[in-house]
């Protein structure tokens, strides 16, 4: 198979130059899926919907201005065409579960945008300059940590309708994860207030993820950065120690603790995540690079790496679908295959995206 190349084309006949990664010998690929077709044909990549899905998308934007937030934004009813800004497709086609799968983002100082997935057809956004870090419930809704609100906003799976907010207790919220056990809601905050007064970050748990948090803390560590849960609902996150070295932290029973990193030195903590097929700790150290951790003992215990091709950095949390895996780099967002990080096999030109989440509705 021959390398990827970049090639200049016309999206949908918009006259939108952009760059378009495929692979040569798949010109003239072309297929429906779900009432969308989607392709490469001489050069040309496309994605259309039929008059009749432009119908639905109609009523759908009326439903959504309805129910949504303020600033939201979403596809017209006077184009049948898809035309998303910044949108670079995949001439790879498109997944059989393209109609109910979805791809959140957000993006420092800016906002939450929803795009279809694999298309990456952007679907809508809302304005919001607190927008951090991202996690994802069973159901496909997607939780928005907002780190200068001091609060979590819920947005109803493939969709940016709020469904309800959470009081983060005058902390800095920067990430979040869902026990796939219980479904509480975990979020690591940075720093936080007392009086007007800073203090250092701690580890809200919000039970079903509603309510007000219990908090936990730890003395040795200074600030949380991400978290993240294994399959059976343990507990782990990272951030700074009160001597500045970067640490991991594990839950144990109502008692956060360190975990002692053995044989490896992480160099700032970056994005927690778990790998089902080794059974094994995830962790960024904010390059391009996901090191693998087996955790036994009190210990994490270094066990190799998987890097993602083309990413020199990782600026945000990770979001597992499958065997792909989603993260930003500075410039754009991109879906690597994993656990190889062949890649990225779809790429979304955004940068500063600070979060990301897959979500399909169940």
């Amino acid at each position: 198979m021959e390398d990827e190349s970049d090639y200049q084309v016309d999206l949908s006949g918009s006259g939108m130059k952009q760059r378009q990664l495929f692979w040569p010998e798949r010109l003239g690929y072309v297929e429906w899926r779900q009432g969308v077709l989607v392709g490469v044909t001489s050069g040309r990549a496309f994605l259309h919907q039929s008059s009749k899905l432009a119908a639905a998308a109609a009523i759908a934007t009326v439903i959504t201005a309805c129910s949504s937030p303020g600033g939201v934004s979403a596809i017209g009813p006077a184009s049948s065409q898809v035309t998303a800004p910044n949108r670079i497709a995949s001439a790879e086609g498109v997944s059989r579960e393209a109609a109910s799968s979805y791809i959140y983002t957000s993006t420092k100082g800016a906002g939450v945008a929803l795009y279809a997935y694999p298309q990456l057809s952007q679907l809508g956004s809302v304005s919001d300059s607190n927008a951090a870090a991202m996690c994802t419930d069973k159901h496909g809704n997607v939780y928005v940590a907002e780190s200068g609100a001091s609060k979590l906003t819920e947005y109803a799976a493939g969709t940016l309708a709020v469904m309800r907010t959470l009081d983060d207790l005058n902390y800095t919220p920067v990430s979040c994860a869902i026990d796939p056990i219980s479904g509480d809601l975990a979020v690591a905050n940075s720093k936080g207030m007392d009086d007007g007064k800073p203090k250092p970050g701690s580890i809200a748990i919000f039970k079903k993820a509603s309510g007000s948090p219990k908090i936990y803390k730890d003395k040795s560590i200074d600030s949380f950065a991400y978290c993240g849960y294994d399959l059976s609902g343990d507990f782990y996150a990272d951030g700074i120690a009160t001597d500045g070295s970067v640490v991991l932290a594990k839950l144990l029973g109502q008692s956060l603790q360190g975990l002692p990193i053995a044989g490896f030195t992480i160099a700032e903590p970056g994005a927690v995540a778990w790998d089902t097929l080794h059974r094994a700790l995830l962790v960024s150290d904010n390059t391009g690079v996901l090191y693998r951790f087996y955790v036994s003992g009190g210990y994490a215990e270094y066990g190799g790496y998987i890097a993602l091709h083309g990413a020199s950095n990782v600026e945000s949390n990770v979001s597992f679908k499958e065997k792909f895996v989603a993260a930003a780099t500075p410039t754009a967002v991109g879906v690597w295959e994993f656990p190889s990080g062949d890649g990225p096999k779809y790429t979304l030109d955004a940068a500063n995206v600070v979060g990301v989440a897959f979500s399909t509705p169940k």
